[in-house]
């Protein structure tokens, strides 16, 4: 029987990764790329993280999977309790048609094209934002019940291999599995602005996981600022005073704190750890993957500081280059550490980003933000693959995130959903295996259609308010 672990870092990117391979820091990332196959990982632009890492999940464009933003647009009228989702309207998705026109190419779209699928984003929230005008609706955060396209676990658990499935954005509500999943409800909740375990006292208790009797262990596994201690904080930080820490540990969070902001994207990594840690005891899943989301934060905040040759526009206090410095360099390392825990000599291990990060321009850089790096451009993000039947020491040219669900299906020794857009990476793995075990292709169809399910107004108000502060919402 065959295990895989499939690690997802949001963010992540050979920029940071190679110099700190050179200089030792990251000890288990070196080994897995000396030992197995590494690659630049091809982004799909003009999209963000929740329909990247679904178009991971399914192997198939946001188009198909029916999530291509943080939110999708909503026609509701309560007093007739009608809710129709409309973002594929053809008064809304007009850009996306028009884009096809200048390309077929899914994995290396035009400019025009891009372009376009921007302007779909666009005319969606435009649209949004008259119906709540109106009382008619709105863009509503997504939830796992407007996913149209079947994931890697939903196709595993039909086909009874055990999965264990922790933290994955658009994952809540949390859907049965042959096995276990950690709904990113939970990290939401970690990372709530007043109070760190609001979410776990929601209404919606019995959907955060599956299955739902895991949640009293599972709270267990959090902590909260206060309870980081100054080891840990030093760890990331130099010449911190004393107060500098307690804003570290504090339960107040304020938007332009970076020592606030660092504490809820930290613990978020931590539990996704131990959360991914637990499944792996209890369950000893043959699936296992968990999504690490606090790299993606500490780079758009961070960045300046790593690499102030890029901020020549920027005055910087030597006092802040020695405080910041090294935060983002830290916490690859403790990301290293982190999936040292987790990688065992029997099991495939892949890591894979859903792009990488880069600098943002003098003309976007709003200092009241101090968001510093950006992926605007989908710059490529990080492909990892380690273990048999996976070559060593080999490096592609490239990879798409469309392509790794169906490598992942493959080397789990099932069929490849006919649908998919992506292939299987059949130039990382060794020649005689793929000869004995030709790729076979099978329709899995769709998911099954489910009643729609939100967040509550309060909820949808922070975690909108999170993304605001990470620039990705207006």
């Amino acid at each position: 029987m065959t295990n895989l672990l499939f690690i997802a870092i949001d963010a992540a990117t050979w920029k940071v990764i190679n110099p700190l391979m050179q200089k030792g820091s990251l000890p288990t990332i070196s080994s897995l790329v000396k030992e197995g196959v590494s690659a630049p990982l091809q982004s799909l632009p003009g999209y963000k993280s929740p329909a990247l890492w679904m178009s991971i999940a399914t192997g198939k464009m946001p188009e198909k999977t029916g999530i291509t933003y943080f939110s999708n647009l909503f026609l509701d009228l309560p007093k007739k309790n009608y809710k129709k989702d409309l973002t594929n309207h053809f008064l809304v998705d007009w850009p996306l048609r028009l884009g096809k026109l200048f390309s077929q190419d899914l994995k290396s779209p035009s400019k025009a094209t891009i372009k376009c699928k921007q302007a779909y984003i666009y005319s969606m929230l435009k649209y949004g934002n008259l119906l709540a005008k109106w009382n008619l609706g709105g863009n509503y955060l997504i939830t796992s019940s407007f996913l149209k396209e079947k994931t890697i676990w939903d196709i595993l658990s039909e086909e009874k291999i055990s999965c264990g499935v922790v933290s994955w954005l658009v994952t809540w509500p949390a859907d049965p599995v042959y096995g276990a999943l950690i709904s990113q409800k939970t990290i939401e909740g970690l990372r709530d602005l007043e109070n760190s375990i609001l979410l776990y006292k929601s209404k919606g208790e019995g959907n955060l996981m599956y299955p739902a009797t895991m949640l009293q262990k599972v709270k267990k596994l959090n902590k909260t600022p206060s309870e980081i201690n100054d080891t840990e904080i030093e760890t990331f930080f130099e010449s911190l005073t004393t107060e500098e820490k307690e804003q570290v540990k504090s339960m107040q969070f304020k938007k332009t704190n970076l020592f606030n902001f660092f504490a809820r994207v930290y613990l978020s990594d931590c539990f996704s750890g131990k959360s991914a840690l637990h499944v792996k005891a209890k369950l000893n899943p043959q699936f296992l993957t968990v999504y690490f989301p606090g790299l993606d934060g500490i780079q758009h905040m961070f960045w300046q500081y790593m690499k102030p040759e890029e901020f020549p526009f920027i005055s910087y206090l030597q006092e802040e280059l020695k405080k910041f410095g090294k935060v983002i360099e830290k916490y690859y390392a403790f990301l290293d550490q982190q999936i040292s825990t987790l990688i065992d000599n029997d099991t495939i291990v892949i890591i894979a980003s859903d792009h990488g990060m880069e600098a943002i321009p003098q003309q976007q850089y709003n200092q009241q933000t101090l968001r510093s790096g950006q992926h605007e451009d989908s710059p490529d993000g990080v492909l990892i693959m380690k273990g048999s039947p996976l070559k060593k020491d080999f490096k592609l040219a490239s990879a798409h995130i469309l392509d790794l669900a169906p490598t992942v299906l493959y080397l789990l020794g099932k069929e490849i959903d006919e649908d998919m857009d992506g292939s299987i990476l059949t130039e990382a793995i060794d020649p005689d295996f793929l000869q004995n075990n030709p790729p076979k292709k099978k329709k899995y169809g769709k998911r099954e259609p489910k009643e729609y399910s939100f967040y509550t107004e309060a909820e949808e108000q922070k975690v909108k308010e999170r993304l605001k502060v990470l620039g990705y919402l207006d």
